[in-house]
């Protein structure tokens, strides 16, 4: 809103969540009757009536947000883009990292593809160096904590960005192997140290820490793996004198918290910024010179067909923090994995080159963009009820070579906040065959569908866990 104000004369409007039902519908008003000339919102501001459109724009047109994941399920993005073409107006997508999907349309000259090879400004491209974790006992490996200590020297900014809140993922007994898991989720409880309690970052669940193992009495629990507050302890430990600030939903969750944090960033009040994916993208911080990211390894082998695809926009996201004024900025990557094949070709030839790569294994395999996909979902009280839904379902189908389903089987994460969830997958190479298919077997489905199950269906579902 501020650069907008700046650099337009005209009445500008601001959508998002955190504004009141009132301030909502001014906004929505507004735009109706066309006395804004720009809005500016978050994803469901693409629903927003426009009386005289003039353009789209869509910024990190590449963002997993802007696909609504539940309830009503939609892609901001897509939606966008189909309102640009009713309108008969341009939509420009935006991002130092597209989609493949977008670089697909574009390969196939449905988008016009432009390119800005230099980065704005003075910035200067940074530089980077893969450490191997190997050997490493630590979480820092030396490389990275000489970095900092000569950044500190000259009052230069570090950030550091490790995508996992908490002090630690999991705490274990090693005497008899017990681990603190989710009595509602398939998932390990994470412990945070500014209240002694260990969260499940799925459904909410709280726990006190436990004194001992339930399991075996043992006195001697052990915390295994590293959260941002872990991370945060170790710098307090290297670095007495260095002010450091904590980035993320735990820090932040204050009203106008995040933005005392940014202001303390710009106006030179910390040396050392740690953060998930809230510090990754879009901000402008001239001081920051050196970026390391402490662990790169969850998206390189992740079960998600899409994870070396946001691996790769997430690094170099975040890599773009870095040298963005006058001094060259430098990425430390640690990684147990520094031989992985997209990893070097990412960080040797830069994302275009990592995408072409991508874009040719997902070819190979018949994924998107070289085909479509729809998931049904199922949850249910027990496995067996979610499952029966979807084998029902199936066998519903048409029989439809252009057509295929793919399981049932359960999700990844199979128990979630109390319900146990599996999913069927349909691929094709048309979307007109795909969709033909689904307007066929929706009414089936609404029929099937009982008080005890429930399910949804996902048309170019992001995240298949």
């Amino acid at each position: 809103m501020q650069r907008f104000e700046q650099a337009c004369a005209v009445p500008i409007a601001v959508w998002h969540s955190k504004l009141t039902a009132k301030q909502r519908l001014d906004t929505w008003l507004l735009a109706r009757e066309g006395l804004v000339s720009i809005i500016i919102g978050t994803r469901s501001a693409v629903w927003i009536p426009l009386s005289n459109i003039g353009v789209f724009i869509v910024d990190e047109e590449h963002d997993l947000s802007y696909k609504q994941q539940s309830s009503f399920r939609y892609s901001a993005r897509d939606v966008a883009i189909v309102r640009a073409k009713q309108a008969g107006v341009p939509i420009l997508l935006g991002t130092a990292t597209p989609s493949l999907d977008s670089l697909y349309n574009a390969l196939q000259q449905r988008y016009q593809h432009f390119v800005l090879p230099e980065r704005a400004g003075a910035a200067i491209h940074p530089s980077f160096h893969i450490v191997d974790m190997r050997q490493q006992k630590n979480a820092l490996s030396p490389q990275l904590k000489k970095a900092i200590k000569q950044r500190l020297k000259k009052r230069q900014q570090v950030l550091l960005f490790i995508n996992r809140r908490g002090y630690a993922p999991t705490l274990t007994c090693y005497n008899c192997g017990w681990v603190a898991t989710c009595k509602n989720c398939d998932a390990n409880l994470t412990y945070h140290s500014n209240n002694q309690r260990l969260n499940c970052h799925h459904c909410g669940a709280s726990h006190l820490m436990y004194s001992q193992c339930p399991s075996c009495q043992y006195l001697k629990l052990s915390l295994l793996g590293q959260g941002t507050e872990r991370i945060e302890e170790n710098l307090e430990q290297q670095y007495p004198s260095a002010r450091i600030l904590r980035i993320d939903s735990d820090t932040t969750s204050r009203k106008n918290a995040i933005q005392e944090l940014l202001n303390a960033i710009h106006n030179g009040e910390a040396d050392i910024l740690i953060g998930t994916q809230m510090l990754a993208k879009g901000h402008h911080f001239p001081k920051v010179t050196l970026v390391g990211i402490i662990n790169i390894d969850s998206g390189l082998y992740g079960i998600d067909f899409r994870s070396t695809e946001r691996m790769a926009q997430l690094l170099i996201q975040v890599a773009g923090r870095a040298g963005r004024a006058n001094e060259a900025g430098a990425v430390i990557i640690q990684t147990h994995h520094p031989d992985n094949p997209l990893l070097t070709r990412l960080i040797r030839k830069g994302y275009n080159a990592f995408a072409q790569a991508a874009l040719q294994e997902r070819q190979q395999t018949e994924f998107p963009p070289y085909a479509h996909l729809a998931l049904l979902r199922a949850e249910a009280k027990t496995l067996d009820l979610a499952m029966e839904f979807l084998n029902k379902a199936k066998a519903q189908a048409k029989i439809n070579e252009q057509v295929q389903l793919w399981g049932p089987v359960k999700a990844p994460m199979e128990k979630r906040a109390t319900w146990y969830r599996s999913q069927l997958l349909l691929q094709a190479k048309e979307r007109k065959l795909l969709h033909e298919f689904l307007s066929w077997w929706l009414p089936t489905l609404q029929k099937m569908a009982g008080s005890k199950v429930r399910w949804s269906l996902d048309v170019d579902p992001q995240d298949l866990l």
